[in-house]
């Protein structure tokens, strides 16, 4: 009796330090209780012989023990990705950036978070971009890709690209239009869709706080993360693979957005204006102009148009008849102080009139009209916007207790008959 309990006890020992193959530890792939550099060398040799070293391979096996990115095959993928996390201490996909995925009239997009920070904007080699100077921004959320035709064609039924392709970047399009497809996206979605600030696009172009400092959006190398006119498939016009490139076919930067360096240009919400030495925080550009800044570059570019400090100016309501600019959404944290307005965007008759709300702002505003296409007044925390006459406006709100800015874009629609 006495034997047998011993035995019954060794037993329980060996059940209790048991642990089932469904529970391996990932990355341990020697099963040694560890993730070492051991595993590397386990798993090139499963590759390299097609067994493992202890026991001949198995389904069971070959998914638990070596398929490390969990795609469900085991390949020299599995070898990179657990190289990784010896160097990093973290799994790839736990480091990635917080998304959000909308789904709009059957197409989905989604938009990457970007954590604020404080970084220097620009660059004291060229002309236009200097000089450099710090930004401090607040969390924001901008697009993973371009907008797409076929987002584009969901909310406003026709497509004016040049290079048609659902997946491609929308060009050509017409500046009212564009702010009508952003009135109608914040209407379907409930959220303040809007264009990124030019801060806020270098910021994300740059890899915002997770930055490797490269000279494009992602890479030294422009041909692993932009299509340009070195690199498109072909430069034959009227040939198949000339023109913008589907979105999202290259290799993304640090927050994981894609085509921040090439395939289209991408305009801003700034009016174009020269960069000043003091530091800013959430900077809007300037009150008043007629050419709005544009950034990245797009596949009639070389590489010097496609670095992440490289900024020019066009006016957006000409013909792009390059059918080479584009634009990218973004939009506020709602649980930032940041001081803003309850849209970014609103659409009235001329005639007509609509108040939206100041948000977290300490008081004492001001407001100055891009435009006389509208006309705008402030009574407490409500601002009133009117429209004058068919065209659009920006409208700039100030917080003359912080000095803070913040934006509304309008658009006009003809008088009602």
């Amino acid at each position: 009796m006495k034997y047998f309990s011993s035995l019954l006890f060794v037993l329980l020992l060996m059940l209790a330090s048991f642990t089932p193959r469904s529970e391996y530890m990932r990355g341990d792939v020697d099963q040694n209780g560890q993730v070492t550099i051991g595993d590397v060398t386990c798993l090139i040799d499963y590759l390299l012989n097609g067994t493992w070293g202890d026991e001949p391979a198995t389904p069971y096996d070959e998914y638990q023990r070596g398929d490390v990115d969990q795609n469900g095959q085991v390949t020299i993928g599995d070898v990179t990705f657990l190289i990784d996390y010896l160097l990093s201490g973290e799994w790839p996909e736990e480091n990635q950036p917080e998304t959000e995925t909308f789904t709009v009239n059957g197409v989905t997009f989604k938009m990457v978070f970007v954590e604020g920070g404080t970084f220097t904007m620009g660059n004291n080699d060229y002309n236009d971009e200097k000089p450099a100077h710090q930004v401090t921004l607040s969390n924001y959320s901008i697009g993973e890709t371009e907008v797409t035709q076929e987002l584009w064609v969901a909310l406003m039924g026709s497509n004016p690209s040049q290079f048609t392709g659902m997946q491609r970047p929308l060009e050509q399009f017409d500046w009212e239009k564009m702010l009508s497809f952003i009135s109608k996206l914040n209407e379907l979605t409930g959220k303040n869709f809007r264009m990124p600030t030019e801060a806020e696009w270098e910021y994300a172009a740059r890899g915002g706080n997770r930055s490797q400092g490269y000279l494009y959006a992602g890479s030294d190398n422009i041909d692993e993360v932009a299509w340009i006119w070195q690199n498109i498939p072909s430069q034959s016009s009227g040939n198949e693979g000339y023109g913008t490139q589907p979105v999202a076919t290259k290799t993304p930067n640090e927050l994981g957005l894609y085509d921040m360096s090439g395939n289209v240009t991408e305009y801003v919400s700034d009016f174009y204006g020269k960069y000043s030495n003091g530091a800013q925080t959430n900077p809007v550009g300037p009150v008043n102009g007629n050419m709005h800044a544009y950034r990245g570059g797009c596949w009639l570019s070389y590489p010097f148009l496609c670095r992440v400090s490289y900024r020019s100016h066009y006016v957006p309501y000409d013909n792009d008849d390059a059918g080479s600019f584009g634009f990218r959404l973004a939009f506020d944290d709602e649980n930032s102080p940041k001081f803003r307005l309850s849209k970014t965007v609103v659409t009235v008759k001329a005639g007509e009139s609509e108040t939206v709300n100041i948000l977290n702002g300490i008081g004492n505003y001001s407001v100055t009209d891009g435009t006389t296409f509208a006309s705008s007044t402030i009574s407490g925390n409500n601002l009133t916007v009117t429209g004058n006459r068919k065209g659009f406006s920006t409208v700039y709100v100030t917080d003359n207790s912080t000095g803070a800015i913040t934006v509304l874009q309008v658009l006009v629609l003809k008088a009602s008959s």
